[in-house]
C-alpha cells in the first residue's frame, strides 16, 4: 500500500511539474 502511495505522489508531483512548464 505504501508503495503504490509513493507512486501516486510522485506521478502527481510529476504532473505539477509539467504543468509548470
Amino acid at each position: 500500500m505504501q508503495m503504490t502511495l509513493h507512486l501516486s505522489l510522485s506521478v502527481f508531483l510529476l504532473l505539477m511539474l509539467i504543468c509548470s512548464y
